[in-house]
């Protein structure tokens, strides 16, 4: 019996020990018959060790450039303002800003035909003051067919690096009209303003599409569509000759571009279409009497008439011109 006792708690010692090791260790043991599994303990694992915070990166620096002109309405006789602000640069530096301002014309809406029209650059000076540019393409006295594209490049050295930042500008079709003004040397009074062709009209029996540029619209003046300027002394004197008459009157030609002016008479560069104030009219299979009129209600409604026999023309009434100019020629 007292070895049975002995016995029985040897086991008991060894079922306790064992226990106590593999809770220290860890380790999952083998269950022991008669005694409940040992949980198994969670094992904790480090972390990843703290990032200190990191430090972002100076931002790098530029040109900031401004121009009044870009998005808005220009031709090369006006001034080309340009501001370069540095930008990210310290404030005991001592930056200089360099301009470089190259021209070009281009074809098409989506600009993909450049030719190279200028080059010039503004002084080296501090950045942040004004600058003021003179456009000065090469003379165009027969028109350009194209408008006029100018790249502003303004380069910023600093601690022999250079930073270049650069912004555009591109004429829209009125301008690249109202430039031609300027190319075939009109009087700067007769020069139409951006606005003039914006707000021109047409009138109660005249659409304003009747008046627009429609010479050669199928090939490549397609884009002179684009613009017409009309004054209001034109479109008043037709609807008060069509009144005189007493009968519709059609429109044959009314505004032209100034190179569609020269192209078509070179004889007669100053006409009076380019100036929004004259108008051709269509008078199909007219006679002498019919001709006459229309002489005599344009000239009612304050018109000057060119002449039945005006260069040459004796017997052809097809079409009659008539223009607002104020003060006629004689005969007119």
């Amino acid at each position: 019996m007292k070895k049975e006792k002995v016995l029985r708690w040897f086991k008991l010692s060894l079922v306790v020990i064992t226990s106590l090791i593999g809770m220290s260790s860890g380790c999952k043991c083998p269950d022991i018959v008669g005694l409940p599994p040992m949980p198994s303990q969670p094992v904790s694992t480090p972390g990843p060790a703290p990032n200190p915070t990191a430090t972002p990166s100076p931002a790098a620096p530029y040109v900031e450039i401004t121009t009044p002109l870009q998005n808005s309405s220009f031709v090369t006789t006006t001034p080309l303002t340009v501001n370069g602000l540095a930008k990210n640069v310290p404030f005991n530096s001592s930056s200089q800003v360099n301009y470089t301002i190259i021209g070009w014309v281009v074809a098409g809406e989506t600009g993909t035909d450049y030719t190279l029209e200028e080059t010039g650059e503004m002084t080296t000076a501090p950045p942040g003051l004004l600058y003021t540019y003179t456009l000065s393409p090469p003379a165009a006295p027969t028109g350009r067919g194209r408008k006029l594209y100018y790249e502003i490049i303004a380069n910023l050295a600093l601690a022999g690096t250079n930073y270049t930042s650069q912004v555009n500008i591109v004429q829209d079709y009125i301008d690249q009209c109202r430039q031609e003004y300027i190319d075939f040397n009109r009087a700067a009074a007769t020069r139409p303003m951006h606005e003039d062709f914006t707000n021109s009209q047409g009138s109660t029996n005249f659409a304003l599409t009747e008046f627009l540029d429609k010479h050669d619209l199928n090939n490549v003046s397609q884009y002179k569509k684009n613009a017409v300027y009309v004054q209001a002394t034109l479109t008043a004197g037709l609807e008060s000759m069509r009144t005189n008459l007493g009968r519709k009157i059609n429109i044959n030609v009314a505004y032209r571009w100034p190179s569609t002016q020269y192209s078509v008479s070179s004889d007669a560069p100053e006409g009076n279409h380019q100036y929004g104030i004259a108008a051709d009219l269509n008078v199909p299979n007219a006679t002498k009497a019919e001709w006459d009129n229309m002489k005599t209600a344009a000239k009612a409604a304050g018109a000057c008439v060119e002449p039945s026999d005006y260069g040459g023309r004796e017997n052809d009434y097809t079409y009659i011109h008539v223009d607002w100019r104020g003060v006629c020629p004689t005969d007119w």
